[in-house]
């Protein structure tokens, strides 16, 4: 999927070319995105109270 998107990005700048390697592994490694938080399964235990939401 990212090939195609830079292969685009590409076409609209007018020069239509396949991407190399180089420039996919470049855009994979910007692509970070957070993970979600955890599920609240069990209570959290904060210097022996407990707290939950």
């Amino acid at each position: 999927m990212v090939r195609i998107k830079l292969w685009l990005q590409y076409v609209i700048a007018g020069t239509p070319r396949m991407p190399d390697e180089r420039a996919v592994d470049a855009q994979l490694d910007q692509d970070v995105r957070p993970a979600p938080p955890p599920e609240r399964t069990a209570p959290i235990l904060i210097s022996g109270s407990v707290w939950s939401d």
